[in-house]
């Protein structure tokens, strides 16, 4: 299970710097290690092709077939913008085309017509899976399925890869055979034979002879060499452990001489195997490890050393060309070290959310607001904490799109209530529940029913405020602070008896604090950053928590009951956070890039 490990080290000691030295170099050391014909890169992918066109992948898989070189990389681009647009979907099994029609928004565009070609093939295939073929006939239609999506993707194949796809081809001939014994299949039936049989293949390709050859004990039997190293002698893997047969009579084997049917077989054949290589070579070393982590080994009981015996110890690092590689380039350190300053046409991301991460870390708001750079979603099945954010942000809006004010929901009775709770639940599910499949439609019903007592448990809440009247939902502003300009979309603006506004996000989850009470400052910049886009009075700042266990008003203004500030002093203290925002984009239009400028000790670098 260790031995690609192995293998590694020893390369590593014996050629230092392999990586870099060509084909030549990296055979030095010739490994005599087959591995299962299915475990090879290429061969995996061409699986998961055959697997999408017999029956269906799951999501992680398609994202494998998105992203590999074995079906070419012309298509990069558009590949990785689809990737995006399929973890944005809960984890199912997928039918090709079924996610060509969810991918149809994303794979509008040259960029990916490459990839809808091949999943259109992939998608005819499919829709004859049923077919009852000669096995000599899916063979021909799998090797020229492959052929049409671009397998194995390698323009000019080398030696190991050339040899590789022809061991394939050798695969499928083997599957045209079977036409002896089972004169017909269906494609799942062709794919499952051809995994069987490739999953039964030992595959090593051909290499020229190294200096150093690593091989098996059993495979040096009869051998001569001209030096000899033989490791991991302890005694917890050698003698190697007995493995009589199971199905046969343990008498049985002893009496006839099985192997393995007694531990002193095992032992004997360990004495003899060692000593038979021990005689192959006129320069032997023979090594074990100390410890296996916490374990303490000792060397084999074959060894026969004497109680007095003194094994040679560890020489010490070899030298491994990757810890020479340190300190050798000459690195000029620039100061300052910032990026370029906001061009006039260039478009910022991330809205207010770039201005906390400004707050919080430059060089994350650099990356995320003027790279576009984020991390991938997760592959997760079933509703992701996001696609629930998002559900309830859109049962709101549904709720309450006509803008009803505090006395038209007091109005309301419990069955006008009811319905409306239940009709904005069922829009903001449907657009997830198009592609569900019976699991993921059964948490539907429960995330419906969820979102219904979130929603009553809303319109309670809202009743219990102060008048007010919603002035607008979901509305689009724009932040324009010299060539910076921010993109912002406000989840609800509210006005209130004095006329004032007060603006509102919700929040889902965990109950978030509106204020760092440490600080005297608001928790997260973004109430601030809409208050800087908003050109009316700002009579208040507040977020409503929304989770299954309460519903909870924080915020801070002078027109509402909340929070600590006085109304006399409340335009001042606005006036300052909104300059803190002004200052924030200041620093970000002139490139500011530095890192670790005031963040949490769990979000610090180490």
């Amino acid at each position: 299970s260790d031995a690609g490990a192995i293998v590694r080290n020893i390369r590593e000691g014996f050629a230092p710097g392999w990586q870099l030295g060509g084909v030549t170099y990296r055979a030095a050391v010739n490994v005599s290690y087959g591995q299962r014909l299915s475990d090879f890169p290429a061969v995996v992918t061409a699986m998961k092709a055959l697997s999408f066109a017999a029956g269906g992948l799951r999501s992680p898989n398609i994202s494998l077939l998105l992203r590999t070189r074995f079906l070419g990389g012309d298509d990069r681009a558009g590949c990785s913008r689809l990737e995006l647009a399929l973890r944005s979907m809960p984890d199912r099994l997928w039918h090709p085309a079924m996610l060509l029609d969810a991918l149809s928004a994303a794979s509008a565009g040259a960029e990916t017509s490459v990839w809808s070609a091949r999943m259109q093939l992939i998608a005819a295939e499919h829709a004859r899976r049923n077919e009852c073929l000669a096995p000599s006939v899916w063979a021909e239609r799998i090797d020229t399925l492959l052929g049409g999506i671009g397998w194995p993707g390698i323009a000019g194949p080398d030696s190991e890869e050339f040899q590789l796809i022809n061991r394939w081809r050798q695969l499928l001939n083997e599957l045209a055979q079977l036409g002896a014994v089972q004169p017909g299949l269906t494609l799942p039936a062709a794919v499952s034979h051809l995994f069987r049989i490739a999953g039964e293949t030992l595959y090593q390709p051909e290499a020229p002879a190294g200096g150093l050859s690593v091989i098996g004990l059993l495979e040096a039997a009869g051998m001569e060499f001209d030096y000899l190293w033989i490791g991991g002698m302890d005694s917890s893997r050698w003698p190697p452990s007995g493995h009589p047969l199971a199905l046969l009579n343990r008498n049985l084997q002893r009496e006839i001489g099985m192997p393995d049917a007694t531990p002193a077989d095992t032992l004997g054949f360990a004495k003899r195997t060692l000593s038979r290589l021990c005689d192959s070579s006129s320069e032997v070393q023979i090594s074990w490890a100390r410890n296996d982590g916490d374990t303490e080994l000792l060397p084999s009981p074959t060894l026969c050393l004497s109680t007095d015996a003194k094994p040679g110890g560890d020489e010490g690092d070899p030298g491994r060309y990757a810890a020479r590689l340190p300190g050798h380039a000459n690195l000029a350190l620039l100061h300052p070290d910032t990026a370029p300053p906001v061009s006039n046409s260039e478009h910022i991301r991330g809205g207010a959310r770039t201005v906390q991460r400004m707050r919080e870390e430059p060089f994350s708001a650099f990356v995320t607001g003027r790279l576009a750079a984020s991390p991938l979603e997760r592959f997760q099945a079933g509703l992701t904490p996001r696609l629930r954010g998002i559900s309830l942000h859109d049962a709101l809006y549904s709720l309450l799109k006509d803008k009803p004010t505090r006395s038209d929901i007091r109005n309301w009775d419990e069955n006008a209530r009811r319905d409306l709770s239940e009709r904005a639940a069922w829009m903001a599910l449907a657009g997830i529940g198009k592609y569900a499949d019976e699991v993921l439609r059964e948490l539907l019903k429960l995330e419906k029913s969820r979102l219904q007592r979130l929603l009553s448990d809303f319109l309670a809440a809202e009743c219990e405020r102060d008048d007010f009247s919603i002035d607008t939902l979901e509305q689009q502003l724009f932040l324009q602070r010299g060539a910076v300009r921010l993109t912002l979309r406000i989840d609800r603006v509210d006005r209130l008896a004095d006329g004032s506004k007060l603006i509102v996000d919700y929040k889902s989850g965990a109950t978030r604090a509106f204020m760092d009470t440490r600080k005297g400052v608001p928790a997260n910049a973004q109430l601030s950053v809409y208050a800087s886009a908003i050109d009316a009075e700002i009579g208040g700042l507040a977020l409503i928590n929304i989770d299954s266990r309460e519903i909870s008003f924080q915020g801070e203004g002078g027109s509402i009951g909340t929070g600590k500030i006085d109304a006399d002093e409340w335009p001042a203290v606005l006036k300052s956070w909104c300059g803190e925002v002004d200052a924030l984009l200041l620093r970000f239009a002139a490139g500011e890039t530095g890192v670790n400028c005031a963040q949490s000790s769990d979000d610090a670098r180490s």
